[in-house]
């Protein structure tokens, strides 16, 4: 499968891998290595099957010599899927992102000259390989991105307006103002 920056899946297991993988029951190795090799290729776990070629599970199938699962019928669910991803973190010294990663990866993303522009595709991606190199599963990336954008945008904004001249800045106050006030003190009330 082409990825959107023109990359192709590589779902080649190493010995090590294939050794990994033979360790588990049969019934269990080809899911298995389904999610070893999607994480290792995509960096992070599939969040549905349907973003898994279906080339890609059939060479796994071929390379492992076991059966090809029916259509419609699920193979990355439940207990053993949750277990499975346990242990290929483990085995990849790769862990779950924590609040506290998820905060220090939108600092650094804001910090990022590419995230000015904000087009959120170049900031996942950003975010994505940040993650790949710090060995964290990388967390819900849309909430990330949208936050960095916005703090890298009110940081730019914020340093712009401090480097205005007083007069410009109190115009600029005065042109925000709402109609009919007087003071500054309700600027913080007639907005809420």
């Amino acid at each position: 499968m082409e990825h959107e920056d023109g990359r192709q899946d590589d779902w080649t297991l190493t010995p090590a891998d294939h050794a990994f993988v033979m360790t588990k029951n049969r019934e269990n190795r080809l899911g298995f290595a389904i999610l070893l090799a999607f994480v290792q290729d995509r960096g992070r776990f599939p969040r549905a099957e349907s973003e898994i070629n279906r080339s890609e599970i059939d060479e796994l199938a071929h390379h492992l010599n076991v059966a090809l699962p029916l259509p419609n019928v699920p193979i990355l669910s439940g207990r053993t899927s949750e277990r499975h991803r346990a242990e290929i973190r483990a085995y990849l010294d790769f862990r779950e992102a924590t609040v506290a990663d998820a905060e220090m990866l939108t600092a650094w993303l804001r910090d990022q000259d590419a995230v000015a522009g904000g087009v959120p595709g170049h900031v996942a991606a950003l975010l994505v390989a940040r993650c790949r190199e710090l060995l964290i599963e990388p967390p819900s990336t849309d909430r990330i991105v949208r936050a960095a954008i916005y703090a890298h945008d009110e940081r730019f904004c914020t340093t712009i307006f401090g480097h205005l001249m007083p007069g410009i800045r109190a115009r600029l106050k005065a042109l925000l103002r709402p109609a009919g006030s007087e003071d500054e003190e309700c600027l913080g009330v007639c907005r809420r």
